[in-house]
């Protein structure tokens, strides 16, 4: 400030309002806003009264900056120490105009992930206006968290398999997929899971298989016990949970036995969410068949006597056994006899008695014409199959020698053979002649006499 037109000394006074006069000229204002009114009086001098006026001043708030650096990205784990200054040294506040963060004191946390903006404001005083807030953007990332997933390998039980999961940090909350699906499976199988965090602060996933195992079910053969019909001998099963299919193999073979006998069989479960299996024997007996026996009346030829037999079912192979022997009998006699079926699905037998009667011989008698001479007159016999004949004259052994008619008889009465004939021996009585029934010596007989 200046003074008058005079040369006396000009002094100068606030008398109202927020300023001061420092070093005698200087105003400063005080505090905040207003009118300051000055009073500046100059001191008289040779040529002049003193004197004084009255002047005023408007006085205004000065302006302020704030200076906040800038923030990095950050993430959702990490707390920021907030730092700004204004340029009135005022003291700087701080708010969160957007996005998932929290303020406590000059410390900034986060509640998520997102695009942050943190404020720096200073509201003014009385001799600053209110700064124009400094804003700083940026982005808050999750954390990174571990997942280790557990229950891979379950067993079917027909309710939903979910597996579990652990985290570091522990206790956050893990979202799981099979196959793509929220829903947990329940069926037996593999299913690719991925296990997510759901959480607003970290974030993190894990890949894994769950098995789901078959569940162990019991397999019980029924059937085991058959009887050949000609068609296939197919066993049964039940099973525990029941109702299941089951598979079976005879002997390695999926088709099951026609013909009788013994068969390794296995019974494995088919279903999708069982397994088990049941090791058994099938036994295919021989159905019985009816034998009737023939030939069971037979003579006597030299030549073995076999039997016949016919079977229901027809056409079976049987054999046969006489005496205990499968040698057919070629001699007389009576023998005990079995035939037997010999087939590979039927069994059946019958008994009898085979009798071989003995063979009926041919006897030939010889000359049965003679002449009685004075010898025995046997008759030549003979047997067509070599067999010794008894013969017999009239009942006697003896042959005959005197004239006469003999019923000649031949017996055959062998082991295998018999035969009897007759046949007529004559014995023709002879002519005779007398001669020298005269004496040769010319003897005469006499009246009375007789000479021999």
């Amino acid at each position: 400030m200046s003074g008058g037109s005079g040369t006396g000394a000009v002094s100068y006074v606030v008398s109202s309002g927020p300023g001061e006069i420092v070093e005698g000229t200087n105003l400063v204002v005080t505090a905040g806003s207003g009118t300051i009114m000055i009073v500046a009086t100059q001191a008289q001098d040779d040529l002049y009264f003193a004197t004084s006026a009255t002047g005023t001043v408007t006085a205004v708030k000065a302006d302020q900056t704030i200076t906040f650096a800038a923030i990095s990205n950050q993430v959702t784990t990490n707390t920021v120490a907030l730092s700004a200054t204004a340029s009135s040294g005022l003291t700087v506040s701080f708010t969160v105009s957007a996005g998932p963060g929290s303020i406590t004191g000059e410390v900034l946390a986060f509640t998520g992930s997102g695009s942050v903006s943190v404020s720096a404001s200073q509201s003014g005083d009385a001799n600053w206006n209110e700064a124009i807030n400094a804003i700083n953007t940026f982005t808050v990332a999750k954390a990174s968290a571990t997942v280790t997933l557990a229950d891979l390998s379950q067993t079917y039980d027909g309710t939903a398999r979910s597996v579990t999961a652990t985290t570091a940090p522990a206790g956050l909350t893990v979202d799981f997929t099979y196959d793509g699906s929220t829903t947990a499976p329940t069926a037996a199988g593999s299913y690719a899971v991925v296990g997510t965090i759901n959480d607003a602060n970290y974030e993190g996933s894990v890949n894994g298989t769950l098995k789901v195992n078959k569940a162990t079910a019991t397999v019980t053969l029924g059937g085991l016990l058959q009887t050949y019909d000609g068609t296939g001998r197919m066993i049964s099963a039940t099973t525990t949970p029941a109702g299941l299919t089951v598979d079976f193999t005879y002997d390695g073979s999926t088709t099951a036995p026609t013909d009788a006998g013994s068969y390794a069989v296995i019974g494995t479960i088919n279903e999708a969410n069982y397994s088990g299996s049941a090791n058994g024997t099938l036994m295919v007996s021989k159905a019985t068949a009816s034998v009737t026996l023939g030939g069971l009346l037979q003579t006597y030829d030299g030549t073995p006597k076999y039997l016949t037999a016919t079977t229901a079912p027809a056409g079976l192979a049987v054999d046969f056994m006489y005496d205990g022997s499968a040698t057919a009998p070629t001699a007389a006699g009576s023998y005990a006899v079995i035939g037997t079926v010999n087939d590979n699905d039927w069994q059946g037998s019958s008994t009898g008695l085979l009798v071989v009667a003995r063979g009926i011989d041919t006897i030939t008698f010889g000359a049965t014409n003679h002449v009685y001479d004075g010898t025995a007159k046997a008759v030549t016999v003979t047997s067509l199959n070599g067999q010794t004949v008894a013969v017999s004259y009239d009942g006697a052994a003896t042959e005959p020698i005197n004239a006469g008619t003999y019923t000649v008889m031949g017996i055959v009465d062998a082991a295998n053979w018999t035969s009897t004939n007759t046949a007529t021996l004559t014995i023709e009585k002879a002519d005779q002649t007398i001669s020298n029934f005269l004496p040769s010596d010319g003897t005469s007989f006499m009246r009375g006499t007789n000479t021999a």
